[in-house]
Parts: C-alpha cells; structure tokens; sequence
C-alpha cells in the first residue's frame, strides 16, 4: 500500500516508436558555464539564414529557471539572437516532430516584431512566431513540426522542405531583440530538445515516503514493453518547464520531495533505436554525422568563427 503524502503526481510516459538511432534529450542548464551557446547578429527583418556578426555571451550562475544562465546586452542596431552550438545541430533532425523548450526574459518589450525562433539553412530560413517574454522568466515551447514554421514570404513551410532543411542545418537562433535601440538586456535558460516520438497512458504509478528517510519519497511503476530505461523529470507546476532529473533503467527511483512540498512528476519510458544498439540511457548513441558541404561546392559548412565585412549593400528595416 502507497501512503500519502503531499505531492501531486503526474505520470506521462513517452516510447519512442521511430526507427534509427535513439536520441536522449539534449539539454542545457547553463549552471557551469555558457556551454558553447553564442550570440549572433541578423539582418534587421531578415533574411536570416546568413549573420553579420558573432558574440560571446555572459554566464551567471544564480538568477536563472532555475540555478545559473546566459545573458547579452544587445550589442548593434542589428538583430541579436542566441546561437545555439553548431555540433548539436549535427542531430537536430532526430528531434523533428518533438519539441524545443527555453526560458527567456528581456529588460524592454518595446521591439514586438521580430519574437521567433529561427532555423536557418545554407542559403535560406524558416521561422517560427513565439511570445514575447517578459521582465520575468517566460516558459516557450516550440514543436519541431512543419506547421509551426513560415519561410521568408510569410508562407506555410511544407513537411518536405521542413526535413530537407533540418538535413543542411546551419543555425538555431531564439531571438533576444526586444527593445528599441541597443539597451536592453536579454536572458537565456533551461533550453531543452525532445522527441517522446508519442505518448502512451501510464499503467499504474506509485509514491511512497522512504522507511528512515522522511525527506524522501520513491517512485515506482509498471514496465513498458519495449522501454530500455526511464527518464524522470519534475515540475514545479502543472505547466511549469520540466527539468531532467535522473535516467534509470529500472521501474522504481528514489528522490528528495520537492522543497515547495508540491511537483509535478514526469516519467518518459525510452527504447532502443535500430542499428545502434544503445538507448536513450546510454549517453552518445550513434556515430557524428559527416559535416555536409555548402551549395555550389567548397570547403563544409561548419559554423562560421569570424563574419567578415560586408562589402555589398542591402534594403534592410533598421530598429530605432
């Protein structure tokens, strides 16, 4: 018998069903260190899919959802956005039709028209509209889905072109523009990719306080057919953004009850992709793709270092 106690409880369990290898959600905490994210300048309006220039990011380690995060201040009359680093777009294509998660805050709300997360391509972006964060942390979930996204004539983007393009992927940008002129101040947190590839209803979940240690609580529930191991997440509210807490491949984990005396915990079940062998629990499943080459031939298309000067012109909006 389960004994009560004061937390609420909520278990979804996700089996991955896609064939290929098996991808663990990606995350960044930003708790240590910027983590290889950077900020990048884009055209004002766009086009997108080719900055103008590079910037490092500042690292805290309090003040973030939750615990440290990375921040800029914008730096031109350009449009700043986090970049996120070029080695894991490498696998970006293997979270298509899950989810891409963050927290942002910004000091202004004043410059409204340029909220998106962008992908862009070798010589062309889509984006997709998001809300514009406030003065405190704003959850934002965008699904790596072709409806979620237009091209650069505000049009539908296709589920055809939306898999070619993640195939040449050159950036990730989550704009961090939202205030007239270069004053203010944007933040970055608890970025997360994940593909549950389709949900299944738990069969039975249980939670019980530790015989000798009152502080915590276990949780425990059936086998999923299929499931190599189990990725427990909690939530500080119902829709609060989940933080990755522990792989196991077993069906029971014990952990200290949240310190607000309230949670909302996750489970996803994880199987094992085809060929590889290893499962979302096993940490670098797969091999590193080959970097893809540009359009027209050349060297790959790895991440620019340095943006040299433009020497042609172009009609671009320009904040104020």
């Amino acid at each position: 018998m389960f004994l009560k106690v004061r937390i609420a409880v909520c278990l979804m369990v996700g089996l991955c069903l896609t064939a290929g290898v098996a991808h663990a959600a990606r995350a960044w905490n930003f708790d240590q260190e910027t983590e290889g994210w950077i900020v990048v300048d884009l055209p004002a309006g766009g086009p997108y899919h080719d900055p103008v220039g590079a910037f490092s990011l500042s690292h805290s380690s309090g003040g973030g959802w939750p615990g440290g995060h990375v921040y800029r201040t914008d730096p031109s009359v350009n449009t700043f956005a986090f970049s996120m680093p070029f080695e894991d777009l490498l696998t970006l294509s293997a979270y298509a039709g899950g989810t891409l998660e963050f927290a942002l805050r910004s000091s202004q709300q004043t410059w409204t028209s340029e909220a998106f997360v962008i992908l862009a391509g070798v010589d062309e972006a889509i984006r997709a509209a998001i809300p514009v964060p406030s003065a405190s942390w704003t959850d934002i979930q965008v699904p790596l889905v072709a409806a979620s996204f237009v091209d650069a004539q505000d049009q539908p983007v296709s589920p055809e072109d939306f898999a070619a393009l993640l195939e040449e992927i050159q950036g990730l940008y989550i704009v961090a523009e939202y205030g007239s002129g270069n004053t203010e101040l944007t933040r970055l947190d608890s970025v997360r990719l994940w593909n549950p590839c389709g949900e299944l209803a738990a069969t039975s979940l249980g939670i019980q306080c530790v015989a000798g240690e009152p502080t915590l609580v276990q949780l425990s529930w059936d086998p999923v057919p299929g499931a190599a191991s189990y990725e427990i997440l909690l939530r500080d509210g119902a829709w609060g953004l989940p933080q990755s807490l522990a792989f196991t491949p077993g069906t029971t984990w014990s952990t200290p009850a949240p310190a607000a005396g309230r949670g909302f915990f996750q489970v996803r079940a994880l199987r094992v992709g085809g060929g590889s062998g290893r499962s979302r629990f096993s940490p670098g499943g797969g091999r590193r793709p080959e970097p893809r080459r540009a359009r027209g031939g050349g060297g790959p298309a790895w991440r620019k270092t340095h943006y040299p000067a433009r020497t042609r012109t172009r009609n671009i909006r320009t904040k104020t």
